[in-house]
């Protein structure tokens, strides 16, 4: 049985004692009574890390082993865009032999994409376990594991908690651990001010042995607006991990516009609705895919009612939309990394129309490979250019095969191995 430290041990033995003496006199002396108030405090802390938190991380140790070279720390790995990078890393490490590699999400929620996990790769959801916990225990657990487990290399995808215990305790871990971490975009609050892991990636930034990201964009963003020194950054364009097929398109009478994605105040659906409402005199119909949020509950009503406008529910990938019934994927994002449903729309032969926001613009060049709108919100730029097209569809097919064959090229596997063997320290598998 492991023993309470003596720290822990000496302040419960003395919290009772000191304060039966001084408790007549606490009322008088303010500062004395702040200090019984933060001894008990301590002792409160010392309790649980003994009682709670260290057979928690008992535990883990038991789940996840103590054996990776190549440990995750992952969200969770639910149906977006983070989670196929995930994966991407996962399978690019399998298929160089990698072995002993984990996966811990530490998020309190579903991974319905662990299935996805390639053989051979542990994967442990652990954000259950820590309900009830504060975030500095979660943090005591997170880092007790780390510590007994060792791994050369500890991957952060968008765990907070990962984030948080890389800030308090990046110092240690980066004495035995390469600490790495992937970004993607800059999230914006109900203001427009920025949000998301930035803050906490330059709080750690001096810890970390590099950073990833799938566009330039967002890396150059981040160097501005963190002032951090952008040699340990790496852009690792992301793979198409399925060849979406697309058949010969008929010719429609009407233009057939796809919208697919969240129905949240990142995707902006109600720019969607107003360019329908736009556009209901044209020979334009819209199919929306999505579900709607709290948060968007007017646009989705305002689609909902639109008459030229279907709206058709939740879907599994673009693959799994019947892609020859459209002419053009439209994308009304206020802020993006490089989304994942351009590539593989791309890769289909599928046009894009998309607003110029993040990444996107090294994926599209308006006219050559797709259209861009900018701002991302003019409505009458988005409208205009969908009657250009449905006037004129002939450029469609060269901007199809265009994008196509950009994708093939700039988005393959050869591509992304590549990319990861220009950081070596992060493949080799032994430790340091």
């Amino acid at each position: 049985m492991t023993r309470e430290p003596l720290s822990a041990r000496l302040l419960a033995s003395m919290y009772a004692p000191v304060k039966a003496v001084l408790k007549p006199v606490l009322g008088r002396f303010p500062t004395l009574n702040k200090a019984c108030i933060a001894l008990k405090e301590r002792v409160r802390e010392a309790t649980r890390a003994r009682t709670v938190v260290r057979p928690l991380r008992d535990r883990l140790i038991a789940e996840a082993g103590v054996d990776a070279t190549h440990l995750f720390l992952v969200r969770w790995i639910h149906r977006g865009g983070a989670d196929l990078e995930t994966l991407n890393y996962l399978e690019a490490l399998a298929s160089i032999s990698i072995n002993g590699v984990t996966v811990i999400a530490t998020f309190d929620g579903d991974s319905p994409w662990s299935d996805r996990v390639p053989d051979g790769v542990r994967f442990v959801a652990f954000g259950a376990a820590m309900r009830g916990l504060s975030w500095r225990e979660k943090q005591s657990l997170l880092m007790g594991y780390l510590r007994a487990a060792r791994p050369r290399v500890i991957h952060n995808i968008n765990s907070e908690l990962a984030y948080k215990t890389f800030c308090r305790f990046g110092s240690k871990l980066a004495s035995h651990s390469d600490l790495y971490a992937s970004v993607f975009c800059t999230d914006l609050d109900e203001k427009g001010e920025p949000g998301g892991y930035g803050i906490y990636l330059a709080r750690c930034y001096a810890h970390l042995h590099g950073v990833f990201c799938d566009n330039e964009n967002h890396l150059r963003e981040l160097q501005d607006r963190y002032r951090i020194d952008g040699s340990k950054m790496h852009v690792h364009y992301q793979p198409i991990r399925t060849q979406v097929t697309r058949r010969a398109v008929p010719r429609r009478e009407y233009l057939s516009v796809l919208w697919a994605g969240r129905w949240d105040r990142q995707k902006r659906p109600d720019i969607l609705a107003k360019i329908a409402e736009s556009c209901q005199e044209a020979e334009i119909r819209f199919v929306a895919y999505g579900s709607p949020l709290l948060d968007n509950e007017a646009a989705a009503s305002m689609l909902q009612r639109a008459p030229n406008v279907d709206c058709r529910g939740t879907f599994n990938g673009l693959s799994s939309l019947p892609l020859d019934d459209f002419d053009v994927l439209l994308l009304t994002s206020q802020w993006e990394g490089l989304p994942n449903i351009l590539l593989e729309a791309m890769s289909a032969g599928l046009p894009v129309l998309s607003s110029r926001v993040g990444g996107v613009a090294e994926l599209i060049e308006h006219g050559v490979t797709g259209f861009l709108v900018d701002p991302f919100d003019d409505i009458e730029r988005y409208e205009s250019l969908l009657l250009e097209i449905r006037s004129d569809r002939s450029r469609l097919e060269s901007i199809a095969l265009a994008a196509s064959k950009l994708v093939q090229h700039k988005h393959s596997w050869t591509s992304f191995e590549h990319a990861l063997s220009t950081t070596p320290e992060y493949l080799r598998p032994e430790p340091r």
